[in-house]
């Protein structure tokens, strides 16, 4: 793990396959990860 990837502790991944994780976004906060998780949903649906 990076420095700057200690910085940002949350993260959002993707599952692409079963095997495979793509990174979305990484957050300093918890809050700011679920919030940005909510647009995401809501943006799919």
């Amino acid at each position: 793990m990076t420095y700057s990837e200690k910085l940002k502790p949350w993260a959002i991944v993707r599952l692409v396959y079963p095997t495979q994780w793509v990174i979305i976004g990484r957050y300093r906060s918890r809050s700011d990860a679920e919030g940005h998780l909510q647009l995401l949903r809501h943006r799919i649906r």
